[in-house]
Parts: structure tokens; sequence; C-alpha cells
């Protein structure tokens, strides 16, 4: 098990954040990260445009550090001048299952309402990447444990893909399966919405 810090943000120069990544996985992992992903969503109603930062933590004491300590940096701070950057918001996840690799040129990433429990998604995991894997490289289920007063849902679904158009196939077969259909029956599980992003690192 492990915890994700999900910062939002908008960045006036991507080349500017991008170009700094070995700084900012260097300063986050000083703080406790074990990886740093990001991704800018390209389609994803007004959220298009944001950049969206992933910082793995194994405990929830990381995870504060991390989302207190990032913007104490000087050099945090130089790089968020230079890229134009300002945060929209800090949420923090539990990791409860995952498949495959967290790597690939696209990233869906999918927003649910469900009373599905850890253990029912670690126990599903397999099942259910077997039909993504088709599309998709890797694929993670995360649930929310403090996102601020109007969520948008209780978990996040990453998958990571080198195609949407074989993600979006995949993913249509994931959601016909008669066990999924059952499954997200069961779980009260219902999508509330969707980004398709460009992975920047």
């Amino acid at each position: 098990m492990s915890f994700i810090v999900g910062t939002v943000g908008r960045m006036e120069n991507i080349e500017a954040f991008v170009s700094a990544q070995d700084t900012v996985k260097r300063v986050a992992g000083d703080l406790g990260a074990t990886s740093v992903r990001a991704s800018q969503t390209i389609m994803g109603g007004e959220a298009q445009g944001n950049v969206q930062v992933a910082f793995e933590t194994d405990t929830m004491d990381q995870a504060m550090a991390v989302g207190s300590g990032m913007v104490k940096s000087s050099e945090i701070r130089d790089m968020m001048g230079a890229a134009g950057a300002s945060v929209l918001r800090r949420s923090l996840m539990m990791v409860v299952a995952r498949a495959g690799e967290m790597s690939g040129a696209f990233a869906s990433g999918l927003m649910m309402q469900s009373d599905m429990t850890p253990d029912q998604a670690n126990a599903d995991i397999d099942r259910a990447f077997a039909n993504m894997s088709e599309g998709a490289n890797g694929m993670s289920i995360a649930q929310v444990i403090a996102t601020g007063p109007s969520p948008m849902g209780t978990h996040y679904v990453v998958t990571y893909t080198d195609s949407i158009d074989q993600l979006m196939a995949a993913s249509a077969k994931n959601f016909a399966d008669s066990t999924t259909k059952n499954t997200m029956a069961a779980t009260n599980t219902s999508v509330v919405g969707r980004v398709l992003n460009e992975v920047l690192f």
C-alpha cells in the first residue's frame, strides 16, 4: 500500500517545468517521495491545460511532508517562478490496487463514485487489467482520503497507454464485461468524469 499526493496546477511555461524535472524529483525524494509522475490534461472540459503531478510515498506522514515541503524549497519556488506555475489544489489518495507499468505517452484519469473496499479492488485488479491490457500499459486504483469539500468521486483510476484509440477500445471491452457490470452494481460504482492527459515525465 502506498499514498499519492495529487497536485493540480497551471503552468504558463511547460518547458521550464519539464526541464526542471530532475530537481523536482530530487527535492521530492529528499522529502520522502518514492516516485514523481506528471502529465497535462489535453481533453477534460474546463480542466484542459491543467498539470497533474503525482508524488508517491510509503506513508501518510511522508505525504504530508511532501505536500508542505515542496513549496518551502527555494529550488521549487524558483522553478515555479520560471514556469509561471500556480497550485490549484492538492489531494491525498491511497493506492489500493495496481497492475502493469505506470508509463506511456498518455494517461487516462477516471473519476469514480464507489463503495468498493481496498480488498475488493485488489481482488479484481488482475481480471480488469486482463481486459485493459489490450490497450493499456498499466492501471492503478486509488481511494480518496482528503480532497476538499466538493470531491468529484471516491476513487481515481489511472491507466497509462501509448494509444488513446487502443485504450478506449479496451475500456469499452472492460465496461461491457459481465463481471465488470456485476462488480460495479455490487459496489455501487459509477463513472463521474474522465480526463485524457499527455505524459510529461
